[in-house]
């Protein structure tokens, strides 16, 4: 008797991820070769941050979510778990091998994805020189310098908190002062 499973085509597919399986965080999401080398783009391109050093989360975010990802062999398995689509050998399972796929997600994982990828390049400042930082998500990265760390140690008079981040002005805004 001939096994079936021999006698199904191998199909491509093409699939958007837009809900993940329970437990998935970015640091998975992360082992995705095609998204570690988008969010290594994000990292040196200054297109995605501002002149300040802040980024640019919608915007990482509106190219992330246009962005059709090539998908190597190796990552299979991983992108079947993410996406609750089965093993090749489950009955249930998609059949066929998957070779693209989209990925949607809010601002938190894009700002984890973001600080992971600052991390691998071993450095905590955006394109332009500027410390990294973000304000979509209070648990996201912030580079900047604390007051005390700029001024040194700080009297009770002052008005700033020792632990207060401090934005950094660009030269024009020294010159407008």
């Amino acid at each position: 008797m001939p096994n079936l499973e021999d006698e199904i085509p191998d199909t491509k597919n093409s699939v958007e991820v837009d809900s993940y399986s329970g437990g998935t965080d970015a640091e998975d999401i992360d082992k995705l070769s095609a998204i570690e080398d988008f969010f290594n783009k994000v990292v040196k391109d200054k297109n995605y941050w501002n002149a300040g050093g802040r980024l640019l989360v919608n915007k990482v975010r509106k190219e992330l979510q246009t962005t059709s990802f090539n998908l190597s062999n190796l990552d299979q398995n991983l992108i079947r778990e993410i996406a609750n689509l089965g093993s090749v050998k489950e009955k249930d399972g998609l059949a066929g091998v998957i070779t693209t796929f989209k990925l949607t997600a809010t601002a938190t994982p894009i700002i984890t994805l973001v600080d992971r990828a600052l991390k691998r390049k071993n450095t905590n400042k955006a394109p332009n020189g500027y410390r990294a930082w973000q304000n979509k998500t209070k648990r996201g990265f912030d580079y900047r310098k604390t007051a005390e760390e700029k001024w040194g140690k700080l009297d009770s008079k002052s008005k700033y908190k020792p632990d207060q981040k401090v934005i950094s002005k660009l030269w024009q805004q020294h010159l407008w002062n």
